[in-house]
């Protein structure tokens, strides 16, 4: 994640919260985001088409000011193409907010509910943050679990078990 990605997030949460719309506008950010497909990214990165155009369909689109002022000022800083990093990174100052830890675990099939209870008491423990599961079925993982929190990763796959023996037989 850049730190222009950040800044931006940053940027909207501040004024977000001042408004006390943090949440709010998260939805609606996550919610126009996902619904872009890539022909209308490929408008609003289009230098061809002056920003007035790019700023109409924005206005068109989105209700709440603040975001309509927010793309305007992407739009205008040639920063558009940022606009999935800005919601991660606004998600990341969302759930620190909120005292929450959010997994993202890979595995090659959906944990079982005890399994996802170990995980979350053993997070809560050492994090003390309230934790959320994001789980992300990868077949191609061999077997084990692969654990990513703000950009630490626990490799506890056969796979990187695999690798580890590799490297050290070679090396």
């Amino acid at each position: 994640m850049t730190n222009t990605s950040k800044q931006y997030a940053l940027a909207l949460f501040s004024l977000a919260s001042e408004k006390k719309e943090i949440e709010i506008i998260y939805q609606e950010l996550n919610q126009l985001i996902q619904g872009l497909d890539d022909d209308s990214f490929k408008f609003f990165l289009n230098p061809k088409i002056e920003n007035k155009e790019k700023h109409q369909v924005i206005e068109k689109v989105l209700n709440n000011q603040l975001l309509i002022n927010f793309f305007k000022a992407l739009i205008d800083n040639n920063r558009f193409n940022f606009v999935e990093e800005i919601l991660k990174a606004y998600k990341e100052l969302l759930n620190e907010s909120q005292n929450i830890g959010e997994l993202i675990v890979f595995s090659n099939k959906a944990l079982s509910q005890e399994n996802k209870d170990k995980l979350i008491q053993k997070f809560t423990k050492v994090l003390n943050k309230k934790i959320i599961i994001n789980e992300v079925i990868q077949p191609s993982i061999i077997g084990g679990i692969r654990i990513e929190y703000q950009g630490s990763v626990i490799d506890q796959t056969v796979d990187a078990s695999l690798e580890q023996i590799k490297s050290s037989l070679i090396g």
